[in-house]
């Protein structure tokens, strides 16, 4: 599977769960249990799959650090996200203003990463600025 298909999926299914996190949201379920069960259920699907794949680990002081770090982040992130989606007249403009994260990661992927930039790419990130832009107008 290519990484293009990968990201369409994982975007369906990220759209699917956000959708029904406003509907629980609305119900009212806390936003903390919403994110508590989902981490549950996650922790028992990725528990399964590291048992049938059985990848290799090798840790160190600082791939836990950073393991930590990304959890943190992952926390902050998905808590205020849903409290975004959850209280947003419509979660799609919740969603499209955090998805500015991309602008974010290609800006900071060309410093730790050196990765490229394209012209015709820089467009498409000065685009999705001004879309969030547009969304916080009212």
């Amino acid at each position: 599977m290519t990484w293009y298909i990968s990201a369409l999926l994982g975007t369906l299914s990220l759209s699917c769960m956000i959708l029904l996190a406003k509907h629980l949201s609305l119900v009212p379920v806390a936003n903390s249990i919403i994110l508590l069960s989902i981490s549950i259920f996650c922790t028992v699907l990725y528990g399964t799959q590291v048992i049938i794949t059985k990848p290799t680990f090798h840790a160190n002081l600082k791939i836990l650090f950073l393991l930590l770090l990304a959890a943190v982040f992952s926390y902050l992130g998905n808590l205020l996200h849903l409290r975004a989606v959850a209280d947003a007249p419509n979660p799609g403009f919740a969603v499209a203003v955090s998805s500015s994260r991309a602008v974010f990661i290609t800006i900071a992927a060309l410093f730790i990463f050196n990765s490229s930039l394209s012209w015709f790419k820089a467009i498409g990130v000065c685009l999705t600025i001004l879309g969030v832009i547009i969304l916080s107008c009212e």
